[in-house]
């Protein structure tokens, strides 16, 4: 069976910051990063959202337009030759998506740490814009 990836505590904190307050099947509480079912989430309840990570890039694509995407950066032709995949990502806005809005670190070892980072690259571009 295939397991849902979830976004860590670090990467909600930041999701709820830039204005995510969506419902979620699962929450952190309080500063851990103790794990709960479905409760409400408001501005200052200390209650963070815990979406999958193809939910909050999908929050980023549609609310925020922008779009996150997870990229195999070593190509399998080289010499030596590849024995193992290496990852990384890249945050492009909807409305130019031949524009990179970033391109960065390309040095994961799984394709859902490079979506976790890249999300939360894409969120804290959010915030400063947010902050200015």
């Amino acid at each position: 069976m295939i397991d849902e990836q979830y976004v860590g505590y670090d990467t909600a904190e930041l999701l709820k910051k830039a204005g995510f307050l969506e419902q979620t099947d699962t929450c952190y509480f309080g500063t851990t990063n103790r794990i709960g079912g479905a409760t409400t989430i408001t501005e200052d309840n200390g209650v963070l959202p815990r979406p999958t990570q193809a939910v909050a890039a999908r929050w980023l694509r549609e609310k925020k337009r922008l779009h996150v995407y997870a990229i195999q950066t070593n190509l399998p032709l080289t010499e030596p030759q590849t024995t193992h995949w290496e990852w990384g990502y890249i945050v492009t806005k909807v409305d130019d998506p031949n524009t990179p809005d970033e391109l960065f670190d390309m040095n994961y070892t799984t394709y859902e740490e490079a979506m976790e980072a890249g999300i939360r690259h894409a969120i804290e571009s959010v915030i400063d814009k947010q902050e200015k």
